[in-house]
């Protein structure tokens, strides 16, 4: 077994929303303000990943009402994920393997109000880890194992009243596995 591990930096200032690298899943991503901004839009990156550590840098809105935005690690056919979820109001840590799913829901500070935030998804074998900003949530068990098929970044807003969520940036360390399909 190698001990190499794989780490890269989403910067929308120096990649823009390169559809070499992204596909969209919804509306139109787009940069304003140098930053990645989602607004009834969302992304997956091409990228496969196996296990490995996502900080999202997030600025968004308290949660309120018909609020519906999720970012963090995903297998979409397979709907599997480790991700952050909003909804409506809360503001959840959630895992799932395709058939099995778990979560916590995540007290909100409300000095992430329109702040930029980190928010850490460690996936591990057999532990998945969730932060935001320095703040551990959540701590997942055996209890669903997250197998080791990849995964792919992806964010996501589908908020009724077209609130706006920007992405300063991704980064993606200590990454197992990383292969880039690029088409």
């Amino acid at each position: 077994m190698s001990n190499k591990f794989f780490n890269f930096y989403y910067d929308p200032v120096r990649q823009g929303y390169d559809t070499n690298t992204w596909s969209t899943l919804l509306g139109v991503p787009a940069i304003v303000s140098n930053k990645l901004q989602l607004v009834n839009a969302g992304a997956i990156h091409f990228a496969d990943l196996l296990r490995g550590e996502a900080i999202f840098n997030v600025t968004m809105p308290e949660p309120a009402n018909t609020h519906d935005m999720a970012f963090g690690f995903i297998e979409y056919n397979k709907n599997a994920w480790a991700r952050f979820r909003i909804n409506d109001e809360n503001v959840i840590a959630e895992i799932s393997n395709g058939g099995t799913d778990d979560f916590e829901l995540c007290a909100w500070n409300s000095d992430w109000n329109d702040a930029p935030v980190e928010f850490k998804i460690k996936w591990e074998a057999g532990m998945v880890t969730f932060s935001i900003g320095g703040e551990m949530k959540w701590q997942t068990t055996d209890r669903i194992n997250i197998e080791g098929d990849p995964m792919s970044l992806y964010v996501y807003n589908n908020t009724a009243a077209a609130v706006p969520m920007d992405v300063s940036y991704i980064i993606a360390k200590g990454v197992q596995s990383s292969t880039l399909k690029v088409f």
